[in-house]
């Protein structure tokens, strides 16, 4: 009986952690949403004293269905297949994002 006690109480703190967490840590995360804006960052880098080097980082701000506003990092082949207004989702556990046409 103190075993099924200590699984339920575990249960509850591990699904508790979850539902706590899950808006701050993206992998856990899921939505439905609309890029408001898309964002690409670009930040230089010193290869050697001749060369320079541009690292660009791309992301999306995401307004969500429960009205969340999130920046999501987004692969550069999704970022130029996008546009403003397009519905996302994307599913928990995962980092990819599902563009809806």
């Amino acid at each position: 009986m103190k075993r099924l006690l200590k699984i339920i109480i575990l249960l509850a703190i591990l699904a508790g952690a979850y539902f706590g967490l899950r808006p701050h840590i993206l992998w856990l995360d899921y939505f439905d949403g609309t890029i408001t804006e898309k964002v690409e960052k670009s930040v230089p880098t010193v290869m050697d004293k001749k060369h320079a080097q541009d690292i660009s980082e791309y992301s999306f701000i995401v307004a969500t269905d429960d009205g969340r506003e999130l920046k999501v990092l987004v692969k550069q082949l999704q970022y130029f297949r996008s546009r403003p207004q397009m519905r996302v989702k994307k599913g928990p556990f995962t980092s990819d994002i599902q563009l809806i046409e």
